[in-house]
């Protein structure tokens, strides 16, 4: 097994661990037993039959399995049901430093390697080198610092002395296949130009890319061979290919704080730390293409339930009756009083709707506890919702696919997100029924 190969395996572990924070599980056991498995694999890549090579540090390896598995050992010991679960968390925040730390230094130690082998690599190809002509001119301001600018031609060794003729589109065809990789695009209203004519690439016209080095021709340059491409050479960038530095020890971290945070009251809900992308992402799942009917100018607290209310009428009827989301959108408006709205919640809890009803309404308040609404106006524009949604990203509890009721219940409660949202109802009022409860 190759290095590559055992790079490309570790940072596929590394996106899936990214993948699980990313989503944060709803529940702490299942976010537990994801992050004791991912160890588990990681420990596998580092010590059993895919060791990874960190260079010469050795020593670095063995440091970090150990932090691996002193990480695993507070994971085991780690009770967050208990009343003092927190100050389990000590062990496991000094031992995620420590593991980061190693990982920084490993890390460093990868680039390093990289760039070392990157340098025999131009040095080999120099030695290797054959003398362009001297009427050759290429612009070398036109290409980017990244890029490093080499009288570099690589023939290969298979191949005979070719004629004049033939010289430069061999050249021209190994430079460009062995070296670059190239691959097609389209500029979308992005600002591009091509590396070798200097040439603006149109909005909505294709390119050609170079994945390794970003190196961008237009079309009709990449399908011209010519001496040029003796002299560009392929400079691979290393990219961050996964969130947070490429550090999944920051992961580790942000998956134990959000499990600090937590109460166990609240373990279906999350914060986002006023994350705007991810609050523009559920708000084009809202109000995306399936929506489209309705403008965002136009919508008011009127329209979105109206919408909403529509939506949760295509749920089977024996989960909650049409007439009873009617009574729900009441309490989105104002055509009932604050005592109405008190009367019809404790009704509901105590014998209006079965047991699974009591629950998604249950969990409906606790939404609208944690939402900090505000009197908004009646016109509500997308940037209102996305300063509510940004602060609070509410999940639904982690369900089978395989069970319709459940995801019934999921979908219940991702729609009650917006009615939540939205609700022009004291805060006091909720507080109260949430503590009633």
């Amino acid at each position: 097994m190759n290095r590559d190969i055992k790079r490309q395996y570790t940072n596929k572990l590394l996106e899936d661990l990214d993948i699980v924070f990313g989503h944060i599980l709803s529940n702490r056991k299942d976010l537990l037993s994801a992050t004791n498995s991912l160890l588990d694999s990681y420990e596998t890549l580092l010590s059993g039959d895919y060791p990874v090579s960190f260079g010469n540090s050795d020593g670095k390896q063995s440091v970090l399995l150990k932090s691996i598995i002193e990480l695993r050992n507070e994971l085991n010991n780690f009770q967050p049901e208990t009343n003092g679960y927190r100050d389990s968390l000590i062990g496991i925040h000094n031992s995620t430093d420590e593991l980061a730390t190693v990982q920084v230094e490993n890390d460093d130690n990868m680039i390093t390697n990289e760039q070392s082998r990157q340098s025999e690599f131009d040095d080999q190809l120099l030695s290797d080198s054959i003398p362009t002509t001297s009427s050759l001119k290429v612009n070398r301001k036109d290409f980017e610092p990244s890029l490093s600018v080499s009288p570099v031609a690589f023939v290969s060794d298979d191949c005979h002395k070719p004629n004049s003729s033939e010289s430069a589109t061999n050249i021209g065809q190994n430079v460009m296949t062995k070296l670059h990789h190239f691959e097609l695009f389209q500029n979308k209203l992005q600002f591009s130009k091509c590396y070798l004519c200097n040439n603006t690439i149109l909005p909505l016209k294709t390119y050609q890319k170079c994945t390794k080095c970003d190196f961008i021709l237009d079309q009709n340059c990449h399908q011209k061979i010519k001496v040029e491409w003796s002299i560009l050479a392929c400079k691979p960038i290393l990219k961050k290919k996964f969130a947070l530095n490429s550090n999944a020890i920051v992961l580790l971290k942000k998956c134990f704080c959000q499990i600090e945070q937590r109460g166990i009251e609240h373990r279906y809900l999350y914060t986002t730390n006023n994350n705007d992308q991810e609050a523009c992402k559920l708000l084009d799942k809202y109000l995306g293409p399936s929506n489209s009917a309705i403008a965002i100018s136009k919508l008011n607290i009127n329209t979105i339930c109206a919408m909403v209310i529509n939506m949760l009428k295509r749920l089977d009827d024996s989960l909650i009756p049409s007439h009873q989301w009617n009574d729900f959108a009441k309490l989105s408006g104002n055509q009932w009083s604050n005592e109405e709205k008190v009367r019809y919640v404790e009704e509901s809890i105590s014998n209006g709707i079965a047991a699974i009803h009591r629950y998604a309404l249950a969990m409906f308040m606790i939404h609208v506890k944690h939402l900090l609404v505000r009197n908004y106006s009646s016109h509500i524009t997308k940037q209102i919702l996305m300063d509510v949604f940004a602060k609070h990203l509410i999940r639904c509890p982690d369900v089978s696919e395989n069970d319709n009721k459940q995801m019934q219940i999921k979908i219940f409660n991702v729609q009650a997100d917006i009615m939540s949202a939205l609700l022009n109802i004291n805060i006091d009022f909720w507080k109260r029924c949430c503590e009633d409860r």
